[in-house]
């Protein structure tokens, strides 16, 4: 499985800045996974524009990287970027208040399903994307990401990014309890409950119902375990049988084998509880 985003173009982009802002968007394309940060602006020549992108890469490695990047970009073509990373769940929240004071991005990093409510909701200029998908041709793109970034036929973002969720597992641990490295689900529940004893959990599973992290995980399962949101026909098959296995498997792994120490389990503490040596699995 795969998550995929797309960079869109605000309403708010003036028809005379758009070959500027097209430029930048083949620059991040070319440069996806490493936003974030101020455009660090080194040039001496005056700036002949200057436009506001939101990333949703906020983590301070990404952050440091792009610096060096923007402050290239902004070099060679004297377009200032002022850059701004946005955590994963406060996406809505700040469309929300930029769209009530009119405030919007020029760019925007967004997940897929951000980029098809926003495009619906006129929020978008979608004639960008069409443009730089014609100026660097759709042969240079995955075509599974083109239409997954497209309505009725017609591009509203340009693809940029995706990655596959990884289960990671301690393997020094695995080899104590005599436990091979987990390539099924029954693979990943059964090392669980063996490895599940006293401050060790067995998994760090998120379970928090309004974080982005949790909808990742659990499709990852669901993809694992054979579940699909639509049939070959179109037809939502949420509960089919191979769903409702997927349901019962999560909510039984997060129940019994992933005990978080305090509160819900999110990315971060996830993270955190793999790193200080408190769970032997984390996705």
């Amino acid at each position: 499985m795969s998550q995929n985003w797309a960079i869109a173009i605000g309403q708010a982009v003036h028809t005379r800045a758009r070959a500027l802002c097209l430029a930048l968007i083949v620059f991040l394309t070319g440069a996806a996974g490493c936003f974030g940060g101020k455009d660090g602006d080194e040039t001496v020549e005056p700036l002949r524009h200057r436009i506001t992108v939101w990333s949703l890469e906020f983590q301070p490695d990404r952050l440091r990287a792009t610096k060096a990047n923007i402050a290239a970009f902004t070099r060679a073509t004297r377009i200032g970027v002022d850059l701004v990373p946005i955590g994963d769940d406060e996406l809505p929240s700040r469309m929300a208040r930029a769209r009530s004071t009119g405030h919007m991005p020029d760019v925007a990093q967004l997940p897929l399903d951000s980029l098809h409510t926003y495009a619906g909701e006129n929020l978008l200029d979608t004639t960008v994307p069409q443009d730089v998908l014609e100026r660097l041709g759709d042969d240079t793109f995955s075509q599974t990401a083109l239409s997954l970034a497209s309505q009725e036929s017609r591009i509203v973002g340009v693809p940029s990014d995706g990655w596959g969720q990884l289960l990671i597992y301690r393997r020094d641990l695995f080899r104590r309890a005599g436990l091979q490295p987990p390539t099924t689900l029954e693979d990943i529940q059964r090392a669980a409950r063996r490895l599940d004893r006293g401050p060790l959990a067995g998994i760090a599973l998120p379970d928090a119902p309004d974080e982005n992290f949790t909808a990742e995980i659990f499709e990852h399962i669901a993809l694992a375990a054979g579940c699909e949101l639509v049939d070959d026909r179109g037809h939502v098959s949420l509960d089919t049988r191979r769903c409702r296995r997927a349901f019962r498997y999560y909510v039984a792994l997060a129940r019994d084998d992933a005990r978080p120490s305090v509160g819900r389990t999110t990315r971060d503490t996830a993270r955190d509880l793999y790193f200080s040596g408190r769970t032997a699995m984390m996705f």
